[in-house]
């Protein structure tokens, strides 16, 4: 389901606007650590509002081929079992026309 939460941009479900991640709004950004700190934020309100489930114990984001790809690394604990985990979710950011 965290992959269904990142996976899904704010306002696409029809009767449910508010569920999904905000990274989307972040497509066409430069790729830098102001960017890098936004998709962040964006990750845990998302993941802090939709998954119960999970404790998020860190976030952090990488960039990969040359400034085009995010690699958003989440680490949490999911909270019936104690059991940490990682998932890492490619975000690819479009390159613009300089």
């Amino acid at each position: 389901s965290i992959w269904t939460i990142l996976g899904t941009a704010k306002g696409e479900r029809v009767m449910r606007p508010e569920f999904g991640c905000g990274i989307y709004d972040l497509v066409f950004e430069i790729n830098d650590a102001a960017t890098a700190g936004k998709v962040v934020q964006a990750v845990r309100e998302a993941l802090l509002a939709f998954e119960p489930r999970i404790d998020v114990r860190d976030v952090q984001v990488r960039s990969e081929q040359q400034g085009e790809v995010m690699l958003i690394s989440i680490d949490y604990q999911v909270r019936a079992t104690n059991n940490a985990f990682n998932l890492v979710y490619p975000f690819y950011l479009e390159r613009g026309a300089f």
